[in-house]
């Protein structure tokens, strides 16, 4: 059995809870976009997380991109109809 780290909680203990990052193809595939669409965005936020060479977003801030991204499109659609 693995010796126990002082200051670090057991393995088994309940309160140790996994949280999951998204990579950029499982933020494509939550967003129903091609993988190459993502790597485009210019204004993606950074990640949450970044472990070696990998990094990771929250879903919550994927979700909240989004949404002032589909806030921002539809403001400029507005202003482009206006303007005709």
């Amino acid at each position: 059995m693995p010796k126990h780290t002082p200051g670090c909680p057991a393995r088994d203990d309940k309160a140790i809870m996994t949280r999951r990052f998204l990579s950029r193809g499982d933020i494509a595939a939550h967003l129903g976009v091609a993988l190459a669409t993502v790597k485009g965005y210019r204004s993606f936020p950074p990640p949450d997380v970044i472990v070696g060479r990998n990094q990771g977003w929250a879903r919550e801030t994927v979700d909240n991109w989004a949404a002032g991204r589909q806030k921002r499109l539809s403001v400029g659609a507005d202003k482009a109809e206006e303007d005709t």
